[in-house]
């Protein structure tokens, strides 16, 4: 296996810091930046991009977007819906 860089692009996956489905679970704002900020820094060497998946509600995602910072690496959201199309926390 060879590890010189090759035209691959690696993300790096930013979960949930609670449960996906659950938006009234999230972390309160400077507590999940913190430790998104772990996350990122333990990543930053690995990855070229960050990807915060199964976002529940916009607040969750920014808790994420702003613990990137200033990394000058990029950032992908995704949320999770429910059966209306509407994030978990009933926001459009």
């Amino acid at each position: 296996l060879s590890l010189k860089k090759q035209n691959n692009f690696v993300l790096g996956s930013l979960g949930p810091l609670q449960e996906s489905y659950r938006p009234d679970l999230i972390l309160r704002h400077q507590d999940g930046v913190r430790i998104y900020r772990i996350m990122i820094e333990a990543l930053a060497p690995y990855v070229d991009c960050y990807l915060a998946e199964t976002m529940s509600s916009y607040a969750e995602s920014i808790q994420a977007i702003e613990a990137v910072g200033s990394n000058n690496k990029p950032i992908l959201v995704s949320f999770t819906l429910n059966c209306k199309g509407l994030l978990r926390s009933g926001e459009p």
